[in-house]
């Protein structure tokens, strides 16, 4: 569904558009008329260039896994060098919580140690508390200003465009395509994104949003909402 959302500039309360933008727009909360409502829209222009991760989670309806690979991969893309093998392992067991959604047995040992690290905690070993929280929607917001940006691109690709009307055609889940599907998810081989962009080609997928995706050079990571919607997560 195309829509927008308006931002009150009191209140800062959020409405969701989706008829045609009068001329002025009614706040629901305080009842701020908005005698200039451009100016306080959010919609596809936004989404694709927004820092704002409270503003773009706001557009769609993120569930428990996602919020934890959201935080997962926010971690992974801020710290890509990071080898720590304390912070791969507790990224790892974070994963395979969201998918489990229960915590596996060594969740808490994880946390403990990463909590009781003498001195100043680094922000890589902070952000991995923040993926074994429980429960994940009470801390998935980021407390330091230079992982916003990394927060939003996370958001991006975990999410698909809210502003873009995308139709899946269940033709286009070819055997080839759901079978590339699941090794990029099982493997995190996202080296293969391309060819299942090629493989979707093949099906009659030729939406730009979806080909785009498979051949951006950006960071792909564990819940890519296009591997996602083909393995029939959520």
């Amino acid at each position: 569904m195309n829509f927008a959302l308006h931002f009150c500039p009191r209140c800062g309360v959020h409405t969701s558009l989706t008829e045609q933008l009068s001329e002025v727009v009614e706040c629901s909360a305080c009842h701020f008329r908005d005698s200039s409502p451009s100016k306080s829209l959010f919609g596809r222009s936004e989404w694709d260039t927004s820092d704002w991760t409270n503003r773009l989670l706001l557009c769609v309806s993120p569930t428990e896994r996602k919020l934890r690979l959201l935080v997962c991969t926010t971690a992974r893309y801020s710290f890509p060098t990071c080898q720590d093998s304390w912070f791969l392992a507790a990224l790892a067991c974070a994963e395979e919580w969201a998918d489990a959604e229960t915590a596996p047995p060594e969740a808490v040992s994880l946390e403990q140690r990463f909590n009781s690290r003498p001195g100043r905690m680094e922000v890589w070993a902070a952000s991995v508390i923040q993926c074994l929280a429980d429960p994940i929607g009470s801390v998935f917001w980021w407390e330091w200003p230079d992982v916003y940006p990394v927060a939003a691109d996370a958001t991006r690709e975990l999410f698909a465009h809210p502003f873009v009307p995308l139709e899946w055609n269940p033709e286009w889940f070819t055997s080839t395509v759901r079978d590339l599907a699941a090794h990029i998810y099982a493997e995190r081989d996202f080296s293969t994104m391309p060819v299942l962009g090629d493989a979707l080609l093949d099906a009659g997928c030729d939406h730009q949003l979806i080909q785009d995706h498979c051949r951006t050079m950006k960071p792909h990571a564990r819940g890519c909402w296009l591997v996602d919607a083909i393995l029939g997560k959520s």
